[in-house]
């Protein structure tokens, strides 16, 4: 029906029989949760005050009615406690329906006189409302065009108006508002025959059009609906953002600390390099920094361990030579009296050896002084 004007008539089985709370809605004086604006665009014959003013006419327009049916020659009681005085119908007007405004009056009031001639009753009160709807999931108004008509259900001859009426008459009801609208707006459609199939909504029974139109309480649950999971989609979003945003302020700050850190290092290093000690260069009126002196340590440390490592193996091999001449000779001695004996033979084997070589060779005295500056008697064996 976006492209249409439809006529709909209260269905017994979904809305309450009209009481004054419906014409306190319509004229405005009850303001609705689905309310986009105030009341003051409201269109309406008759403007109230307040609800006292609205009861009383209600009281005054439902005494009218049952003097009517009373007066009627055929009627040999009078209405019913529950009976349906006062009717309510709605012009809906459909959302891509494009007209000027000042043709929305026109069309109501012609299809309301002919509404009157036909059912021989009164409209007595009709509101044009443009302040109700909802917002789209981009933010856009979406206006709810319609007016609300009561009329009198008993005629101006006291018979009842809805008793009389057969399911055709409520197709020519769409006639009726098609034909005058195309008058104004010349590409409009009529609006197609409505399917109906019902179910349970908050524990009330519902019609729901199987075509484009809804109940407006299917409506506004869908659309309730709608606004929470794109509120929850928005929320997650944001959400979704908000980590992001935390993971790269963690990653910045992390890639911070570790630079920091790195200085941090870095100066540690460079401070301990720079830690002196009491002692002075040999050369130089300056301390000797902790680094250095431990560097210096631990190089004659490890010069120690090897020339003890060297005097190991000697001893070993001295040991190995001791048990060997032990066995050849039978002698059982003491390392320092081996020690004794194994020099003077080595020292006859090389005085023996040098007068052997005095004959063919030539002396050559030289001096040398050592890296500390010690004086060095040398004696070198040179070829003739």
């Amino acid at each position: 029906m976006a492209n249409a004007n439809a006529i709909i008539i209260r269905k017994p089985k979904l809305y309450k029989i009209p009481t004054s709370s419906n014409l306190a809605h319509n004229s405005g004086i009850s303001p609705a949760t689905y309310w986009l604006f105030d009341s003051k665009s409201i269109l309406q014959n008759i403007k109230f005050n307040d609800r006292k003013e609205i009861d009383d006419l209600w009281k005054k327009w439902e005494e009218e009615a049952k003097i009517r049916y009373k007066n009627n020659p055929l009627h040999k009681r009078s209405l019913k406690s529950n009976a349906v005085i006062i009717e309510e119908g709605l012009i809906v007007f459909g959302s891509h329906v494009e007209f000027e405004s000042s043709k929305i009056t026109i069309i109501i009031n012609e299809f309301l006189n002919k509404f009157q001639k036909d059912n021989n009753t009164k409209v007595l009160h009709v509101a044009y409302h443009n302040h109700e709807g909802h917002l789209d999931l981009n933010g856009q108004y979406i206006i709810n065009r319609h007016a609300h008509f009561l009329f009198d259900n008993v005629d101006n001859n006291g018979v009842m108006v809805r008793r009389n009426w057969k399911r055709e008459y409520l197709k020519q009801l769409q006639d009726d508002i098609y034909l005058i609208s195309k008058k104004y707006i010349p590409n409009i459609e009529r609006a197609r025959e409505a399917e109906y199939k019902e179910t349970y909504i908050d524990g009330k029974l519902v019609r729901i059009n199987q075509r484009k139109h809804k109940h407006h309480r299917v409506y506004r649950e869908m659309h309730k609906n709608e606004n929470i999971k794109m509120k929850i989609l928005l929320a997650n979003e944001q959400k979704k953002e908000a980590v992001i945003s935390d993971q790269n302020k963690y990653k910045k700050e992390n890639s911070d600390l570790l630079y920091q850190n790195s200085i941090l290092e870095a100066k540690i290093k460079e401070l301990n390099e720079q830690v002196y000690s009491d002692k002075k260069y040999k050369n130089k009126d300056m301390f000797v920094p902790y680094k250095k002196l431990t560097e210096h340590y631990k190089k004659i440390n490890e010069e120690k361990s090897i020339t003890i490592e060297n005097y190991e193996q000697i001893l070993n091999k001295l040991e190995d030579l001791k048990s060997k001449i032990k066995i050849q000779n039978g002698m059982d001695l003491k390392i320092t009296d081996f020690f004794e004996l194994i020099v003077e033979k080595i020292k006859t084997n090389e005085e023996n050896k040098l007068v052997e070589k005095n004959k063919n060779l030539s002396i050559k005295e030289e001096e040398k002084y050592d890296k500390n500056g010690n004086y060095e008697y040398g004696i070198k064996y040179l070829n003739p």
